[in-house]
């Protein structure tokens, strides 16, 4: 143990040192910078598909944050006993300050401490500076800095000091500390963790809480975690009132790495007596292990040996009886085989005089359908005679009846001679009964026909809408159109509405038809409109374009 005896001897000096330049010190203040230039390198940034949070080293593999920050989504406090209420290491990404991202190698959420909001990642290891913990409560008044991601922002420092230190767990801080600040460390002006920032109230500087770094060690101790309690940084008096300032900066230098060393060595020996305990544990369970693979093997090659002669008696006594069932069966096949060759003569001379009787009988039947097809031959002939002649008959009853009733519609531009202005649509649709029907005697088509029906009409002018009319009409030989009629709706222009003509207004046109025996209509019109005084008398002519359609033929 030459650590432990240069410890003991720094010691001394220290005391002697300190004994020969005791003199007051002033007092110290935080030094934000160097903390953050210390301390920075050792808060992680870890990410889950929930969100984001903070957490710092405590020892080269293993990182401490808080519980909800690792925990699945919408799991409630009493579930926190459970794995599956965390996300797995691979769900789970931790990244350095550098850019670096290390693999988590476990999760370790202090599954028996649900009440606790602590967690530990255990990564691989790696170089660099590890937090140490403050083994006591914090002072209340004490100065301290927070260092995470507020708000998803790096590596982020705030300054303030401990509230209240009276909580069974947590510690209260004046701090600036944002969602994100989660699992960060608080540190004091000598680089030690003093609290595990928990949680905090929106929109207050004071209602801001961090888990207690006493709670932590226990915590730690408890699951055989290793971390360090050194302080990461060494302050120095701002006025030195005698000379022996620098031994005693030295001093304290060389006992700090010494108790670094001695921590260092101190887990070494933890780890060697694990080790050991481990290395016992695994030779006494290997020797049980040997011990019953000894007494298997020979339980086994007692029971072989048993298995091998059960298996000589049960093979002799299988193969006599195989012998005895061989000559058996073929004593019974012998006699089943002679049964069935006198089945079988007997059956095939049955079944060959049913093939001649049945073979007889469709000859005669074959007779029978050739006679009946040449009948079905004739009546089809027959048949198809008499349909020839009941189709002819049928045209020639058909020809002789008429559609009776027809519709058509026609569409007429006009002009109006009587005000020298074109109306650009008149539409017309009828309805007519069809009489003195006339046919081509030739082509027995229907050349020509007189009509009468009743018609209803609709003039659109280039300002819109202008009146709707009904009339008789009466159509000789499809070729001289007449019609009579009165106009029965028009519009209101102040209104917007369809009203009936105050004054009646009657209405008489002729139209010709070019081409009359065809349902296509084209042809010239003439159209008179006036009162019942013959007043205000209106004169319109144009082009007629229609199509009709015949129906209701008898």
């Amino acid at each position: 143990m030459k650590m432990c005896a240069r410890l003991r001897v720094g010691m001394v000096c220290l005391v002697v040192a300190t004994a020969q330049c005791a003199a007051p010190l002033t007092a110290q203040t935080i030094d934000s910078k160097t903390l953050y230039d210390r301390c920075a390198s050792a808060v992680v940034r870890i990410e889950t598909e929930k969100g984001l949070g903070t957490g710092f080293f405590i020892h080269p593999q293993y990182i401490v944050t808080n519980k909800h920050v690792i925990e699945r989504k919408g799991i409630p406090e009493e579930y926190r006993r459970f794995d599956q209420s965390y996300y797995s290491r691979t769900q789970i990404t931790v990244k350095l300050r550098s850019g670096q991202t290390l693999p988590v190698a476990k999760v370790i959420p202090f599954r028996e401490h649900p009440d606790i909001d602590l967690a530990v990642l255990k990564v691989r290891a790696r170089e660099g500076t590890s937090l140490p913990i403050l083994p006591t409560l914090v002072e209340v008044g004490e100065p301290v800095v927070a260092i995470g991601h507020p708000l998803g922002s790096g590596w982020t420092q705030t300054a303030g000091t401990v509230s209240n230190n009276s909580y069974e767990h947590y510690i209260q801080l004046n701090l600036a500390l944002d969602p994100g600040n989660s699992g960060g460390p608080i540190i004091n002006a000598r680089g030690q963790v003093v609290g595990v920032h928990a949680m905090g109230y929106l929109n207050s500087m004071t209602g801001k809480y961090g888990i207690r770094s006493d709670v932590l060690k226990e915590l730690l101790d408890y699951y055989n975690i290793p971390y360090s309690t050194e302080p990461l940084v060494r302050q120095k008096p701002e006025k030195a009132s005698t000379p022996c300032d620098d031994l005693l900066s030295q001093l304290q230098e060389r006992e700090s790495r010494l108790r670094q060393d001695e921590d260092k060595l101190r887990q070494q020996e933890k780890a060697l007596t694990e080790a050991r305990i481990q290395l016992e544990r695994d030779r006494a369970e290997f020797n049980a292990k040997e011990r019953d693979a000894k007494l298997f093997l020979a339980e086994y090659e007692d029971k072989r040996k048993k298995l091998e002669d059960d298996y000589e008696y049960i093979k002799d006594q299988l193969e006599r009886e195989y012998l005895s069932k061989r000559e058996q069966l073929h004593s019974e096949y012998q006699l089943k085989q002679r049964e069935l060759e006198n089945e079988f003569k007997s059956k095939k001379n049955r079944l060959e005089a049913e093939y001649r009787d049945k073979q007889n009988q469709i000859e005669q039947q074959q007779q029978e359908i050739k006679k009946r097809e040449q009948q079905l031959i004739a009546w089809e002939s027959s048949l198809n005679d008499r349909e020839r002649w009941i189709s002819a008959k049928e045209q020639a009853i058909w020809s002789t009846l008429n559609d009776h009733l027809s519709v058509d519609i026609i569409a007429q531009p006009t002009y109006d001679l009587h005000s020298n202005r074109l109306v650009p649509l008149r539409t017309m649709g009828g309805i007519y009964y069809r009489f003195g029907i006339v046919r081509n005697r030739s082509t027995n088509e229907v050349e020509r026909a007189d009509k009468i029906g009743i018609m209803v009409a609709r003039q659109i002018s280039p300002i819109g809408w202008e009146q709707d009319e009904v009339a008789l009409a009466l159509e000789f030989s499809s070729l001289v159109r007449v019609t009579f009629g009165a106009v029965i709706l028009e519009p209101d222009r102040t209104a917007h509405a369809a009203i009936t003509p105050p004054q009646s207004r009657y209405l008489a046109s002729a139209m010709l038809d070019f081409i009359p025996a065809s349902p296509l209509i084209f042809g010239i019109a003439l159209t008179a409109q006036t009162d019942q005084r013959f007043r205000s008398t209106t004169v319109m002519a144009g082009f007629v374009i229609g199509y009709e359609v015949t129906f209701l033929r008898w």
